[in-house]
């Protein structure tokens, strides 16, 4: 947590299972953090078990079941950067026009 906090990050990527604070608690801690950078931070998380609604609902962008192969981890990566790329765009728009309440049909985070 205290490194997601101190520098810039592209992605998160992560194990669901963390030791000390599994990857939805930490997920909602990043969803929650007053740091607007922080807070829509790209994160893919990834499980054995069949936990994707748990991981969606706690905020990810994306959820893969392991074993994950590589190839397909590499498109999710892409997709999920893409997207975020895109995300930013619209809210540096908004922030730029003051144009907030035109766009509601873009929900994206």
């Amino acid at each position: 947590w205290k490194l997601l906090q101190s520098q810039p990050f592209d992605l998160f990527v992560s194990d669901l299972d963390l030791p000390g604070i599994g990857g939805c608690d930490l997920t909602e801690k990043i969803r929650n953090s007053e740091n607007g950078s922080l807070r829509h931070l790209p994160i893919i998380l990834m499980s054995s078990s069949n936990a994707a609604g748990k991981a969606y609902a706690s905020g990810v962008n994306d959820f893969l079941s392991k074993p994950v192969a590589k190839n397909h981890l590499l498109k999710k990566v892409s997709t999920v950067l893409e997207n975020a790329f895109y995300k930013r765009m619209i809210r540096n728009y908004q922030g730029i026009t003051g144009n907030k309440d035109k766009i509601k049909q873009f929900d994206y985070d």
